[in-house]
C-alpha cells in the first residue's frame, strides 16, 4: 500500500501534526488504491514530425507508451494502434506499432487523393478501450490541397455562449467564493468579452473580463433567493443556483513550496466537525487528514515536496463519506531536464549538424532516457513551434476534458502569466480519469478489451480440393528470424477453425504456417480471418479551415510543390505508377548477363541505383513502383499487382505478366518475400523479345535476379503456406537523408526538404548523454530541433533549439 501523510495541519502554529487516521478516512483511501491497482491506466502521447501536410505526404511519428500515476514505460500492452479519422467519422489509414519498454515508431502515409481539411490522429491500446475514447491520444492533423484551393467550411459563428464554474462546484448562501468563467464560440474557440453580472434586482454584483483565451474569474458572495446572470449580445446567461448549505473551497497555489488551502461554510450546514480531505494525482495519493468546519472556515499550507508534477486532484468529504467539493490544481517541478548544444550556431548548406545531449536530474545527476528529434525547415512550415509537447499532453490535456489551446502555451517558460493562466484552466476543465461517486460503489468499468501481448492469428484449415474444412487437424506456425525460431503448434476444432496467440508479425516480412491432416497428408489449404481495426464514434472539436489560405500556408503550399517537382524531375518516383513517355534504362550487366538464359530484356533496372536506406524493409515492387516506363503497380504491401502495359498478345489487358527468379517460374508472392536489398536488377519483356518464353510470355515477363551467393527459394515447400499479414505489426521504416561528406551521383538533385531529419531513437547513455547528426539542406534558413522524450522513471522532457543555415561563400 502507498505510504499516505495523514495530517492535521493548524495555520496558528505554521506546522503540521501527522494523526491516526478515521475508520471513514481509511476507506476512502483503500477504495482508491484498490481502483488504481486493479485498473492501471495507460496513455500514449505520439510526436510528429509536424501538424500540417499535404496528399501523399508522409507523417513520421514516435510513439510514447506510459502507465500509472507516474508515467513509467508501459509493461501492460505492446500493441499501439494508429488511426487516421475525417470528421465524417470514416477511417482514412491505419497501423499497428509494437510497443517495447514503451516506445516505438512508424509512419502514416497520407494518399494522394486525400481531400483538403481536418484530421484525427489518434493512438491508444486495446487496453484503454475499457474506460473510453476520452483516454485516447488525439491530436488534429491539417491537410492542405496542392492547387491552393481548401475544403472550405462554415466561417465562425458570432454566437458566443458563456459558462460559469464555481470553485469548488456550488455557490452557497453567504459563502464567499470565486467564480471562473469562459466564453467560447461556435467552434469552442475562446473570445474576448467585457460585460457585468447583475442580480434579479438589477444591482451589477461584479464585471467580467475575459483574461486569457475566453476565461477569467470573479468573486462573489451569492444569497440564497437570488438569481445572478451576465448578457452579451442581448442573451442571458444564468449563474448557477444558490443553495442553501453547502461547503466551498479556494486555493492559493501561487507559493513555491506551500499550497494554501481554504475551506469554508455557513451556519446552515450541519454535521461538519469530521470532515476529511484526500489530494492525489492520477490516482496516486499525497495527502489524507480529517478537517474540521464547525468553526464554517478552515486553513491549511499543504507541502508541495511529495506531489508529482501535473494535476493535484482536491476532495472534501462529509462525514458519510461522500464527495462535496473538488478542486483542479497544477503543480509545476523543477526535475529532470536535457539541454541540447550544437557544435555551431551559424552553418554553412550541406554542411554537418552535431548536436550532444545531455539528460540530467536536479541534482546534477545522469539520467538515462529515449528522446526523439524533429529537425525542420521553419521557413517552410507553418508553425514555429509545436502545440503540444509530451510534458503538455501527459502532464495537462490527457487528464482533462474539453479542448485546450496551445497546451505548450502553459509550460513556456518565457510566459510570465502561464501559472495564473494554468489555473484559470483548472477551474474550467473537469477531471477525465473518474469520480469519486463510482469508485465509492465500486462501480467499476467493465472490461470487455483484454490487454494485448501480441497479435492473435485465427482462421480455418481447408481441404485443397473440396474446400470443405478439416476436423483434427493440425497447424503449425513457425518464424525464423526468431533466435530460437518460433514454433507453435495447435489443433482444428470440428470446423476447422484454429488460432495461435501473441503471435510477432510484420507487415514487411512473411511469417509461415504448415497444416496437415490428422493422418498427416498436407493437401491442406489456409483461410485467414482479417485483422479487424477498431473505429469508435469521436467527438472532436474540429477548428475550421480558412476560406482563404493566410501568407504562412500559401508559402507552405507553395513551397511543397516545389518539392514535389524536384522529386518527380529527379527520382522517377511520382504519384503516378505508370511513365508512358520515358525510357528509364539501368545499367547493363554484362558478365551477369552471360548467366541469364534469356538474356537482356527491353529495359534492365538495377537495384544499385537505389540507396541502400531506402530498400531497407521494402519489397522489389516497392522499389520498382513508378520508376520503369509502362509498368503498372497497384496496392501495397503483399497485396501488390505489377502489369506490363503494350505486352499483351491477346490475353486480355488485364493479363498479369510472367514472374521469374534466376531464370526459373515462380510466382509474385514468392517475390514479394524477398527483401529489396537481395535483388540485384531487374530485366522487363514485352512483345517480340518476350517471345522465348513461349506462351506464357503473352503478357510479358519480368525477371528478378538476386545478387550472387544470395540462396532464394521459387518453389514453396509442399504443405507450407507462406503470408504477409497486411494488418499486422507496421516493419521498421528508415528516414532517410542525405550525407555531403562524400559525394554520391544522387547528391545532383536539389535538396530544399522541410523535414531536415527525423530520429526517433535517441537513447542516452551511462552518462545522459547521445549525439545527433545530420546535414543541412541547400536553403538560407532556420532549422529548429524539436526534442521530446521521457526517462525510465516517467519524467518527461523536452526542448527547443534553433541553428540558422548561411550560403557558403
Amino acid at each position: 500500500m502507498h505510504k499516505f501523510a495523514y495530517l492535521i495541519l493548524n495555520l496558528l502554529i505554521g506546522s503540521y501534526l501527522f494523526v491516526s487516521p478515521s475508520s471513514s478516512l481509511q476507506e476512502l483511501t483503500s477504495k482508491l488504491e484498490k481502483y488504481s491497482s486493479e485498473f492501471p491506466q495507460e496513455k500514449i502521447y505520439l510526436h510528429t514530425d509536424k501538424a500540417h501536410y499535404l496528399p501523399g505526404e508522409t507523417i513520421w511519428l514516435k510513439s510514447y507508451l506510459v502507465a500509472g500515476a507516474l508515467h513509467q514505460p508501459s509493461p501492460i500492452s505492446n500493441n499501439v494502434h494508429i488511426e487516421l479519422i475525417d470528421t465524417n467519422n470514416k477511417l482514412i489509414t491505419s497501423a499497428l506499432l509494437r510497443s517495447e519498454n514503451g516506445l516505438s515508431d512508424g509512419i502514416v502515409i497520407l494518399p494522394m487523393e486525400l481531400a483538403p481539411g481536418k484530421y484525427l490522429l489518434r493512438g491508444f491500446t486495446n487496453w484503454m478501450r475499457n474506460f473510453g475514447d476520452d483516454f485516447f491520444f488525439q491530436k488534429e492533423i491539417t491537410v492542405l490541397s496542392y492547387d491552393d484551393t481548401q475544403k472550405q467550411t462554415a466561417p465562425k459563428s458570432s454566437s458566443v455562449d458563456l459558462q460559469f464554474f464555481p470553485e469548488g462546484g456550488h455557490l452557497v448562501d453567504k459563502v464567499a467564493t470565486r467564480v471562473a468563467f469562459k466564453a467560447i464560440d461556435s467552434n469552442g474557440e475562446g473570445v474576448e468579452i467585457n460585460t457585468n453580472v447583475f442580480d434579479d434586482q438589477g444591482k451589477m454584483i461584479a464585471e467580467l473580463t475575459t483574461q486569457h483565451d475566453g476565461m477569467g474569474f470573479f468573486s462573489l458572495i451569492p444569497e440564497l433567493g437570488k438569481n445572478y446572470t451576465a448578457e452579451i449580445n442581448n442573451k442571458k446567461f444564468e449563474l448557477p443556483k444558490i443553495e442553501a448549505q453547502g461547503f466551498s473551497i479556494s486555493v492559493n497555489n501561487a507559493m513555491e513550496d506551500i499550497m494554501r488551502l481554504t475551506f469554508r461554510s455557513n451556519e446552515k450546514t450541519t454535521e461538519k466537525d469530521k470532515m476529511n480531505v484526500i489530494i492525489h494525482s492520477r490516482g496516486l495519493i499525497s495527502y489524507a487528514y480529517p478537517i474540521d468546519l464547525s468553526q464554517n472556515i478552515a486553513f491549511q499550507n499543504i507541502p508541495k515536496n511529495i506531489m508529482p508534477e501535473g494535476i493535484q486532484h482536491i476532495t472534501l468529504f462529509d462525514a458519510k463519506g461522500n464527495p462535496v467539493v473538488e478542486r483542479l490544481v497544477f503543480v509545476k517541478k523543477d526535475g529532470v531536464v536535457v539541454a541540447v548544444e550544437t557544435d555551431k550556431e551559424n552553418y554553412g548548406t550541406r554542411e554537418k549538424v552535431t548536436a550532444q545531449l545531455k539528460v540530467v536530474d536536479s541534482k546534477g545527476n545522469p539520467v538515462q532516457s529515449s528522446l526523439s528529434m524533429a529537425a525542420l525547415d521553419i521557413n517552410q512550415t507553418i508553425e514555429d513551434k509545436p502545440s503540444t509537447t509530451i510534458a503538455s499532453n501527459l502532464l495537462l490535456t490527457s487528464d482533462l476534458k474539453g479542448y485546450i489551446k496551445n497546451p505548450t502555451h502553459y509550460f513556456d517558460p518565457n510566459n510570465q502569466e502561464a501559472d495564473q493562466q494554468l489555473d484559470l484552466v483548472m477551474m474550467t476543465h473537469g477531471w477525465v480519469r473518474f469520480n469519486w461517486e463510482s469508485i465509492l460503489k465500486e462501480e467499476y468499468p467493465q472490461v470487455d478489451h483484454l490487454i494485448e501481448k501480441g497479435i492473435n492469428i485465427k482462421g480455418t484449415l481447408v481441404d485443397q480440393f473440396n474446400d470443405k474444412p478439416i476436423e483434427n487437424g493440425e497447424v503449425t506456425y513457425f518464424d525464423n528470424s526468431f533466435n530460437p525460431p518460433v514454433i507453435e503448434n495447435v489443433k482444428t476444432d470440428k470446423d476447422g477453425r484454429w488460432e495461435i496467440f501473441n503471435v510477432i508479425a510484420y507487415n514487411t516480412k512473411p511469417i509461415s504456417f504448415q497444416g496437415a491432416t490428422k493422418k498427416g497428408k498436407k493437401f491442406v489449404s489456409f483461410k485467414f480471418d482479417s485483422l479487424n481495426n477498431y473505429v469508435a464514434p469521436v467527438d472532436w472539436i474540429k477548428s475550421p479551415l480558412p476560406i482563404e489560405l493566410n501568407q504562412e500556408e500559401l508559402n507552405f503550399v507553395e513551397k511543397s510543390k516545389e518539392r514535389l517537382q524536384i522529386d518527380e524531375a529527379y527520382d522517377f518516383d511520382t504519384s503516378l505508377t505508370v511513365l508512358e513517355s520515358v525510357t528509364v534504362e539501368g545499367k547493363r550487366y554484362t558478365e551477369d548477363q552471360k548467366q541469364s538464359a534469356y538474356g537482356s530484356g527491353d529495359n534492365t533496372f538495377s537495384f544499385d541505383k537505389i540507396s541502400e536506406t531506402s530498400r531497407l524493409a521494402r519489397n522489389p515492387l516497392e522499389i520498382l513502383q513508378g520508376r520503369i516506363a509502362g509498368v503498372q503497380i497497384a496496392g501495397s504491401g503483399p497485396f501488390m499487382t505489377i502489369q506490363i502495359r503494350g505486352a499483351s498478345t491477346g490475353l486480355g489487358a488485364a493479363a498479369a505478366p510472367a514472374i521469374f527468379l534466376n531464370d526459373i517460374p515462380t510466382d509474385l508472392q514468392t517475390v514479394l518475400y524477398i527483401p529489396a536489398m537481395d535483388i540485384e536488377r531487374v530485366e522487363i519483356f514485352k512483345g517480340p523479345s518476350a517471345a522465348v518464353f513461349g506462351s506464357i510470355g503473352g503478357a510479358g515477363v519480368i525477371a528478378f535476379y538476386t545478387y550472387q551467393g544470395v540462396k532464394v527459394s521459387s518453389k514453396p515447400s509442399e504443405g507450407i503456406y507462406a503470408t504477409i499479414l497486411k494488418n499486422a505489426y507496421q516493419g521498421n521504416r528508415e528516414f532517410y537523408a542525405p550525407k555531403y561528406d562524400k559525394f554520391e551521383p544522387e547528391h545532383i538533385k536539389p535538396d530544399k526538404r522541410v523535414l531536415v531529419y527525423w530520429a526517433p531513437k535517441i537513447m542516452t547513455n551511462e552518462k545522459g548523454e547521445a549525439t545527433v547528426e545530420f546535414w543541412t539542406t541547400d536553403l538560407e534558413t532556420d532549422i529548429a530541433l524539436d526534442f521530446q522524450g521521457i526517462t525510465q522513471t516517467g519524467q518527461t522532457l523536452t526542448d527547443y533549439k534553433t541553428v540558422t543555415v548561411k550560403k557558403n561563400k
